[in-house]
Parts: C-alpha cells; structure tokens; sequence
C-alpha cells in the first residue's frame, strides 16, 4: 500500500480536509462502478475521484465537491494506479 496526501479544494473524498492523508492499495482486478481511485489523466497528474465507467467505453471520473465538474475520458487516456482504501487525520 502507498500513502498519497490531499492537497487542495477539490476535496477527493467527501468530508476529507486539506492536509488529509488517503491509503491506497494496488488495484486486484478491475476498479468497480464508484470506487475512488488515483486516476493519471492524459499522461498528466494524479487526481483521486469516483470512478464510473461507461458502456461507450469511456470513463467518468467525478469529484467529490459538487463546485467542480465530473470529468468524461475516453478509456485510453486514463490509468488507474489504485483504489482508495482509508482516510488518515492527523490533529
């Protein structure tokens, strides 16, 4: 399992705060409809979202905070590199 830290106002998982710390564990299998994963998009940065994908074959990739906007790729541009498994606060 790899540690991955939040940062930022997207809010990954809901409730989770800046600074908040998800565990990841390697996917075994294919992810399920809604699981939250570390998605790397077009090559680009990780993000973590819900993970939905669609019949068409492309995947929809949706945040917790309803301020951002879900986020539809086709299956090529997304690698899924693990599911989220707990949340870590340290206080």
């Amino acid at each position: 399992e790899i540690a991955s830290c939040l940062v930022g106002s997207e809010m990954c998982i809901r409730d989770s705060y800046e600074g908040d710390v998800v565990i990841v564990a390697p996917l075994e299998g294919p992810a399920r409809p809604g699981d939250i994963v570390v998605a790397v998009v077009q090559g680009g940065e990780a993000t973590v979202k819900s993970y939905f994908p669609q019949i068409n074959g492309n995947v929809e990739l949706r945040p917790a905070n309803a301020e951002y906007k879900t986020q539809i790729y086709p299956r090529e541009e997304v690698q899924l590199q693990g599911r989220v498994v707990a949340l870590q606060r340290h206080y």
